[in-house]
Formats: C-alpha cells, sequence, structure tokens
C-alpha cells in the first residue's frame, strides 16, 4: 500500500478475491477498513476475530468468486484485491464482475496476476488491455519477486 501510494481511509470497505489465508486482508483491517474476504479456503484467526476501533471487520464469503451472489456484498466498496490462484484471464473475469459490482465506488485496486505458464506471456499486452477497460485513470504495472511468476497491477481512480 505504501509503495502504491493508496491511502485507504477508516471506514472504507474491501472486498478482496482469494483472500486466503489473509496477511491482504489484516493489512487493509489494520487501517481501519471493513473486508470482505472471497475464499473457500480458511482464513487466519486474526482476520476472522477481528474487530477494529471503527467497527471495521472481517466478513468471510467462504465460497468461490464465482459463487458469490450480489446480495452477500456491500452496495459500494471502495478497494478491491485480487489474488486469486486462477491464470490471469479467468482472473480477470472475476475482476470485472467485481469492478461492476462497486457500481462507481472503487478508489483503488491492487490486482494480483499469476504468471502461472509461458503461454501468459503472449498474453501480457491482451492482459494489459482488459486492464485498462476497467476504466481506473492510472494504472501502473510491477513484478513482484515471489519466483518471479507474479505481476501486480495498481489501479487509482
Amino acid at each position: 500500500l505504501r509503495w502504491a501510494d493508496l491511502e485507504p481511509a477508516p471506514g472504507d470497505v474491501a472486498v478482496e478475491l482469494g483472500a486466503s489465508p489473509g496477511g491482504a486482508s489484516y493489512a487493509m483491517l489494520c487501517r481501519g477498513v471493513t473486508v470482505y474476504g472471497i475464499d473457500p479456503g480458511e482464513m487466519a484467526p486474526a482476520c476472522l476475530d477481528f474487530t477494529g476501533p471503527h467497527g471495521n471487520r472481517f466478513v468471510h464469503l467462504h465460497m468461490p468468486a464465482a459463487e458469490v451472489p450480489k446480495a452477500a456484498l456491500p452496495r459500494q466498496y471502495q478497494w478491491l484485491l485480487n489474488d486469486v490462484n486462477l491464470a490471469p484471464m479467468v482472473a480477470l473475469r472475476y475482476i470485472e464482475r467485481f469492478v461492476a459490482l462497486a457500481h462507481g465506488g472503487l478508489r483503488g485496486a491492487i490486482l494480483t496476476l499469476k504468471l502461472n505458464d509461458d503461454g501468459v506471456f503472449a498474453a501480457l499486452p491482451r492482459l494489459r488491455e482488459r486492464i485498462a477497460k476497467l476504466g481506473a485513470p492510472r494504472i501502473r504495472y510491477t513484478q513482484l519477486p515471489s519466483h518471479r511468476s507474479e505481476v501486480v497491477a495498481i489501479l487509482q481512480w
């Protein structure tokens, strides 16, 4: 968050796709953000038991992103985080859906994309085009050090 110059505010709401075990969610919780974590996996107790000084908490939607009903989400949220362990083109389908479900309220997104096979490298220009269509006026990319197999896109509205 610091590197990306993103400033979540207490009272903001975030949705995280691929939330387990909870590192990014916990970082947002500590900043006063309520987090809806979407993941069929188990979450760390530090997230599940969290109640912040601003009344913020963690809501675990214990299911795959494809199964999340609109009614389970807040009407608007300011932050979208993605760390699903899916091919980037598949992950982007879910990201596109959750950007739309934010109803224009997004201020930022941190999208970690797994470069899980050599074919992904040829698709990077198409990935960038699809991310640009999400509508954020500012988009930055960097490669993460984890085995050099992850890229993160930072979007700001």
